[in-house]
Order: structure tokens, then C-alpha cells, then sequence
């Protein structure tokens, strides 16, 4: 199962943490893993290269490990733009969460 943890700090996205393989099918045939890779990998892309957020990204596919966290000194037009791209990646993986509750779980801290 891949577990997919998004931090919060007074109310606003601060990072995410995704790891694990969901068990959904075999390498180069997982839906579930290929779609979590394609919502976690938009995110990185928007905030590092759309936005220009200098945030840290850590990432190793065999492991299917994923780590994004913004700074923590960021300007906050910055922190408020980066809020509609993380809102977007929570509910996207919460609704693929609703189709498929086996192989991945989603959550906030």
C-alpha cells in the first residue's frame, strides 16, 4: 500500500510524504501507482518550476518514495499560491483513495 502524508502548519500545506508500492498490479502495469506518481510528480513540478518555490524534493522510484517540503522561510503570496496546488493534489488522491481504499491511504497531519 502506498501511504501519502500531507503536513500542515497552522492550517497550511507545508509538504508531502509518499511512500510505499500500492500492490496494484506488476512493475510497468500499476494503474494506481502510475496515476499517484503523475498527481505527486505535478506537485513537485508546479511548485519548483511554475511557481519557482525553492522547496526541497527528494525521490526514489524503486522505492516509490516521495518527499516534497517548502521552506521555511517562505514569503507568503508564495505560501498562499502554493496552497491551490497542493489542495488539488490532496483531492485528487483522496478520490483515487475512494477507488481503490487498498492501495493507498491518505492523510494529514
Amino acid at each position: 500500500m502506498t501511504e501519502v502524508r500531507f503536513f500542515k502548519q497552522d492550517n497550511k500545506y507545508i509538504g508531502v510524504l509518499c511512500e510505499g508500492h500500492t500492490g496494484f498490479a506488476e512493475y510497468g502495469k500499476d494503474i494506481v501507482c502510475a496515476a499517484i506518481s503523475s498527481i505527486t510528480g505535478a506537485l513537485a513540478l508546479g511548485i519548483t518550476q511554475v511557481l519557482k518555490i525553492k522547496a526541497r524534493v527528494k525521490k526514489n522510484d524503486e522505492k516509490g518514495y516521495l518527499e516534497l517540503r517548502l521552506p521555511k522561510k517562505i514569503d507568503e503570496s508564495e505560501l498562499l499560491r502554493a496552497q491551490v496546488l497542493f489542495e488539488t493534489a490532496h483531492i485528487a488522491l483522496l478520490d483515487l483513495q475512494e477507488g481503490y481504499p487498498s492501495n493507498i491511504n491518505v492523510e494529514v497531519n
